[in-house]
């Protein structure tokens, strides 16, 4: 089985809030060795907008499902993109119309014990380290990344599932010890 599962992070706007955003991309660490691939970086100077993939190995995705992806990845409180839950026309728009006329910084980087940071800090890092080269841009005043992009919320996911969920523990009906 080959290919891979992607999880897309939203950071905007980017620039001031660096160091923020690496503070949240820390819960991320445990996936590094474990469970991605690679990571990359993508960065468009015109609205202030990184994007983080995190790129999950097909098996990987069919071991854990993609339900324990996307809550491992919300751990970063950040803004998510989930390719495989789009529709063709909104992977399409995503990935034509966005990404690729817009985002004109790029990195790639891949697991490393060798590294002093985990790899999806170590791909913000890298990432902000070409701001210095990029001459800052203000972002249009109409910009809404919300409706830039199509944003994936894993609670809402989890609302519309049809799985039951039990509202109490089981043993909320066992009787008391006395």
């Amino acid at each position: 089985m080959g290919g891979s599962y992607d999880v897309i992070l939203v950071l905007h706007p980017f620039r001031d809030n660096v160091r923020e955003f690496q503070i949240m991309v820390r819960p991320l660490e445990a996936l590094d060795a474990e469970y991605l691939l690679g990571t990359e970086g993508l960065f468009n100077p015109k609205t202030d907008t990184a994007l983080i993939v995190l790129r999950f190995s097909a098996e990987t995705a069919k071991r854990l499902g993609a339900y324990t992806i996307h809550l491992f990845a919300q751990r970063s409180g950040l803004p998510m993109i989930v390719p495989a839950k789009l529709t063709p026309k909104q992977r399409r728009r995503f990935f034509i119309e966005h990404l690729t006329a817009s985002y004109n910084v790029y990195v790639q980087l891949y697991p490393s014990a060798d590294e002093p940071y985990p790899l999806v800090e170590r791909t913000l890092l890298t990432l902000s380290g070409h701001l210095e080269t990029i001459p800052y841009m203000e972002p249009p005043a109409d910009f809404d990344i919300e409706r830039a992009v199509p944003l994936f919320n894993a609670q809402l996911e989890q609302k519309d599932s049809r799985r039951p969920r039990r509202t109490q523990p089981p043993w909320h009906r066992l009787d008391p010890v006395g």
